[in-house]
């Protein structure tokens, strides 16, 4: 229901305003996607402490407070940062579009609900340390929905530019944000907030838990969510489109095995004693993403081409090499996952952090040297090679080493 709220809202704004005007709006809405704010891998340590030690240690009622105390003030730091970009006309050299206040103003508006959903992303943390992440997913998921709503709402009353509509598109998560924090707060009651705790051993193990997890946050963002304003920057807006039109369909679709190998994470957790049934779950788990992201490949390079046809009025025209990178790009997250959430704690987020960096800095002058020559495509291929050799083949190498060790012991 989603991703039909989501093909719907690209549908009704193409008809309004055109594929570059549909352009427009993809790259104010992937913006906070792009700037490299984010908790800085602060609240993972919420999830590894609440599954380890339990909502009524010492450990969890520390982490807890410092964690939202740190995460409010990154989220006041982001609202002053984008405030002042947008004041000096920042936005518009940032994203390589004309200069105009209605960008200034998208820029703003958007990093400000990013920023609030830094503190609010906490409770979908607790969920999924409490073994709840079924609850945080259905409530995510129907974020596409409310945003649905929302644009139809605020296109009711025809606004000029894109900032508004960009902002009730984002509003939709951020509202779903929030009502997750306030069951995980109401989950937790109010044993965590009351301060008993070993401060100095606790302060160790959030610093130690969140330096690598940051590391990831900054970089994986940059690396999947920049091709657009490089796109802007090196293309033209009518690529902006076909690449917004195929990744329509591509989020979605990844959403399910990202959200869905977060509920591996804390089973891992537990069974890191238990090798044997470690290993049974990491088997099972692989084979069952690895068909389901082979599954959801076909699909995107089968009916794509045909939904987008659709959505544009048969005004787009992405090629079908489009929807096939995007597809192996699936299919390499499939791969990954297992591994990705096998390898979650201080030493595999290391190996991911440092995968992350070199992907990134392997990435970036990839797709500078292949868009203007192949556009939309060539920004998308030029992430995975280094997604393959960066990423999913030292996780999964790492993985299958540790479980054999832990076995051989």
């Amino acid at each position: 229901m989603s991703a039909i709220a989501v093909l719907y809202s690209s549908t009704i704004i193409t008809q309004q305003r055109g594929i570059e005007g549909f352009a427009l709006f993809a790259i104010f809405i992937s913006l906070p996607y792009m700037v490299p704010v984010s908790d800085f891998g602060i609240s993972v340590s919420v999830t590894d402490t609440l599954a380890t030690k339990g909502k009524e240690s010492p450990e969890f009622r520390f982490v807890w407070r410092r964690t939202l105390t740190v995460l409010c003030l990154i989220c006041l730091l982001a609202v002053v940062a984008a405030a002042i970009l947008a004041v000096t006309g920042c936005w518009s050299q940032i994203l390589g579009l004309p200069a105009s206040q209605d960008t200034e103003f998208a820029g703003l508006l958007m990093m400000t609900i990013m920023a609030l959903g830094i503190p609010l992303g906490a409770g979908q943390r607790v969920l999924l340390g409490m073994g709840s992440q079924t609850l945080a997913t259905v409530l995510n998921s129907s974020s596409g929905c409310v945003s649905l709503g929302l644009v139809w709402l605020v296109l009711q009353t025809n606004p000029s530019g894109y900032a508004q509509l960009a902002a009730a598109y984002g509003a939709g998560p951020l509202l779903m944000q929030l009502l997750v924090f306030l069951i995980a707060v109401r989950k937790l009651g109010r044993e965590p907030w009351r301060r008993r705790s070993d401060q100095a051993q606790t302060k160790i193990r959030v610093l130690k838990l969140a330096v690598p997890m940051a590391v990831l946050s900054i970089a994986l963002p940059l690396t999947y969510q920049t091709d657009r304003v490089l796109l802007a920057h090196s293309s033209d807006l009518i690529q902006v489109a076909n690449y917004s039109y195929v990744s329509m369909y591509y989020m979605p679709l990844l959403s399910i095995i990202t959200v869905g190998s977060q509920a591996l994470w804390p089973l891992f957790m537990r069974n890191l004693k238990n090798p044997r049934r470690l290993q049974r779950q990491y088997k099972r788990a692989d084979k069952l993403f690895l068909g389901i992201s082979a599954a959801m490949m076909a699909g995107l390079i089968l009916l794509g081409p045909v939904a987008t046809q659709i959505v544009s009025n048969n005004a787009g025209s992405a090629p079908l090499v489009l929807y096939v990178v995007f597809g192996v790009m699936l299919l390499l997250f499939g791969v990954n996952a297992t591994s990705g959430m096998l390898l979650m704690d201080y030493s595999g987020r290391k190996i991911q952090a440092t995968g992350a960096v070199v992907m990134l800095a392997t990435k970036v002058p990839l797709s500078l040297l292949l868009i203007p020559t192949f556009g939309a495509t060539g920004a998308v291929a030029a992430t995975l090679l280094p997604l393959f050799l960066c990423m999913v083949m030292p996780t999964k190498v790492v993985a299958l080493r540790r479980i054999k060790k832990g076995i051989s012991k």
